[in-house]
């Protein structure tokens, strides 16, 4: 193709690459955007209970949430015994949904007190930017009359609609936030492969952003998060945002931009406490262009670097501070609450997590095999980076390679379960960049073409498959039949601390609810991501929901989890 040809594809390229994004973007994100919410159904399968904690309701969450000081988790994580009464058990069926995390973002709210001027929602991890958002979204839909915020309890058992438009409102802000990474991705990518020659290049600069929002958008982790309300989306975005703006002043040798990338990185540790690693992004662009300036004028020695280093470094340090504070002002009075959090990262019980898994879940639904292409190829992209940038490219690759490190280690304070990989979720983006700058390259045709091929496979069938599960109402549908098919008075064995996500919606007023695994029981209800039924010791499956094995592989998503009913063995004593 010669250049006059060339150009004229290169700019229709370019002008319906960003609208595709938005559109892929927001046909991903509205696609069972209502999965696990509050609904008349779910009120209906609580049966009797409702009718029999009403009166009660409303003045006892009254009452426990003016007697709170803390941590706004604490209306959650009651002590063991105090977890199975019936009022809290109704209440979470009434208020939560299927994921636990938009459960603790309304609890945040909840603690937020505008006519006494407290706007402090008591939480650490769940930074204030994140909940102040949501609390927006849900006060916009409040005021248009698509939902109602309501201090009365017992007005979500006859209207259950009016919350569920709420968290609506709250996911519509989780959709816009990940169509927001896709579009900084996009320009993130197009000014790497701007930067290439043309000739080494031979297509148009737009492919290589336009991979990189695919990439993103259809990965497992942006189909997961953007269906629920979570402080990790808006999180990315901002980090993202951190990224590319240092990357430009990489560039352009831009104090704009720079700073830029400092306060966005401000603001995405407002957003969720463990983005503060996002902060080095912006100050090894610029110790690295630090150096290449001194060592050019023949000026450079430790004592010199370090003495030019000290005022830029904390001037983003000043910057990344006075945006972190302005969108989360309450740090300091809950200084109790983070010393509580830090307790429990402090040793890493599963030292052996890959420090390259979160790159398992940037491609496809099979972590386990389509993740490594992904690895290999990301690790290529940086290396390519590292090769044809220089400083900016070496900044790039650390940056997110001690990324890497410090996911891992939380991902491994969490004992290693999968969902933790919430964590990486400002580095996941960045990862994306890697494998579309990789896939642009040079080498063999046949290779690449291999390799995109077994990406975009990944990426369909993931798609595909965790799209899927937000059609699934498998703890209804396990409700209905413990309903239907347990007598009144049986013993059914539930989690210490049960709610909507791990637990069916059921009568709980006809069984008898036991947390105890050694205490007699006759069933066991569980909520499970593996696709072989677990039964307990003693223990035969009784029905499994839903029926197909097709779900999300890993346990990023509270939607495709396998809800199964289990029935004490014919011939087995007790438990």
């Amino acid at each position: 193709m010669s250049e006059s040809n060339a150009q004229p594809f290169t700019s229709r390229f370019s002008w319906l690459a960003l609208p595709s994004i938005i559109a892929i973007g927001l046909a991903c994100g509205l696609f069972g955007i209502d999965w696990g919410l509050p609904s008349a159904r779910r009120v209906a399968l609580l049966g009797e209970s409702v009718g029999k904690v009403r009166a009660e309701l409303t003045a006892r969450t009254t009452r426990e949430l003016g007697v709170r000081h803390r941590h706004a988790a604490m209306l959650v994580m009651q002590p063991a015994e105090e977890q199975l009464d019936l009022p809290r058990l109704v209440r979470r069926y009434l208020l939560f949904t299927d994921s636990p995390d938009e459960g603790l973002t309304l609890l945040g709210l909840a603690n937020i007190k505008p006519r006494q001027l407290d706007f402090n929602p008591r939480m650490v991890e769940y930074g204030a930017l994140h909940v102040y958002g949501t609390g927006a979204a849900m006060a916009m839909a409040h005021l248009l009359g698509f939902g109602r915020v309501s201090s009365d309890v017992t007005h979500y058992a006859d209207h259950p609609q009016d919350i569920a438009h709420l968290y609506i409102a709250g996911r519509l802000l989780m959709v816009l936030y990940n169509i927001g990474i896709a579009i900084l991705l996009f320009f993130f990518g197009r000014e790497i492969s701007s930067a290439i020659p043309h000739s080494a290049l031979r297509i148009p600069h737009s492919l290589c952003g336009w991979s990189a929002a695919l990439l993103w958008l259809l990965s497992p982790l942006s189909l997961s998060f953007s269906h629920f309300i979570n402080p990790h989306l808006a999180a990315g975005f901002y980090g993202t945002l951190a990224a590319w703006l240092a990357w430009r002043a990489g560039g352009s040798g831009s104090r704009r931009a720079w700073l830029g990338a400092a306060a966005a990185s401000g603001a995405a540790t407002a957003c969720a406490l463990n983005t503060v690693v996002s902060l080095l992004a912006p100050l090894l662009m610029g110790l690295f262009l630090l150096h290449v300036s001194m060592a050019a004028i023949k000026k450079f020695t430790i004592v010199n670097f370090f003495i030019a280093a000290a005022r830029p470094v904390c001037l983003a340090l000043l910057v990344a501070a006075a945006s972190y504070l302005a969108f989360n002002p309450y740090f300091f009075a809950n200084l109790d609450v983070l010393r509580e959090e830090l307790v429990g990262y402090r040793q890493c019980r599963e030292p052996g997590i890959s420090l390259l898994a979160p790159l398992f879940y940037v491609v496809g639904a099979l972590p386990s095999t389509l993740g490594l292409v992904g690895v290999a190829v990301a690790i290529f992209g940086a290396a390519r980076l590292w090769r044809e940038f220089g400083a900016r490219g070496r900044a790039i690759g650390i940056y997110a390679a001690v990324g890497s490190v410090f996911t891992s280690w939380l991902m491994g304070a969490e004992a290693g379960q999968a969902h933790t990989v919430r964590f990486a979720t400002f580095l996941v983006p960045l990862l994306c960049v890697f494998i579309a700058a990789a896939l642009m390259g040079t080498w063999p045709r046949l290779a690449r073409a291999i390799v995109a091929a077994l990406i975009v496979l990944g990426l369909v069938v993931g798609a595909a498959v965790y799209l899927t599960s937000f059609a699934q109402t498998a703890r209804d549908d396990a409700g209905e039949f413990i309903n239907r098919e347990l007598s009144a008075g049986s013993v059914i064995s539930v989690p210490k601390s049960p709610g909507p996500y791990e637990m069916p919606t059921f009568d709980f007023s006809r069984l008898r609810l036991v947390s105890d695994p050694n205490a007699p029981r006759d069933y066991v209800a569980q909520v499970e991501e593996r696709v072989a039924p677990s039964p307990p010791a003693g223990f035969e499956l009784m029905k499994g929901f839903p029926a197909s094995g097709v779900h999300p592989p890993t346990a990023l998503s509270f939607s495709g989890r396998f809800v199964r009913i289990y029935r004490r063995a014919a011939g087995s004593g007790g438990s």
